[in-house]
């Protein structure tokens, strides 16, 4: 559809959180954060002092650190999948939508099943 020359605004997909500025999906891609709240701390901070937005944050697994000697551990297996929910909730505090790949050294509670 045309307006005053220019076509009109396309409908954004329900995931597109249109904090950018532009008509352009803006993904930030992050990995190995490896429990390090400071880090996405900083992440936070940095883009709100150059005001940059992103509409999606993908993490490319190794949001934890847990060892195979921890898997072994019901106590520190457990201890890992807090911290991994811990870190996407600093992530999610960006105002945008966390997407991740759980890594090597994510719990194996955070790996889809395999199919049938």
């Amino acid at each position: 559809e045309m307006v005053a020359g220019r076509s009109s605004p396309r409908k954004c997909p329900s995931f597109y959180n249109r904090r950018a500025r532009d008509e352009q999906l803006r993904v930030l891609l992050v990995s190995d954060i490896q429990c390090s709240l400071t880090n996405v701390h900083q992440l936070a901070e940095l883009l709100t002092t150059r005001r940059e937005y992103v509409d999606m944050i993908w993490v490319t697994g190794s949001l934890t650190v847990l060892s195979e000697e921890d898997r072994a551990v019901p106590a520190r297996f457990s201890a890992s999948e807090g911290d991994m929910s811990t870190v996407i909730s600093a992530l999610e505090n960006i105002q945008c939508r966390v997407v991740y790949v759980p890594g090597a050294l994510d719990p194996d509670s955070t790996l889809l099943p395999p199919p049938p």
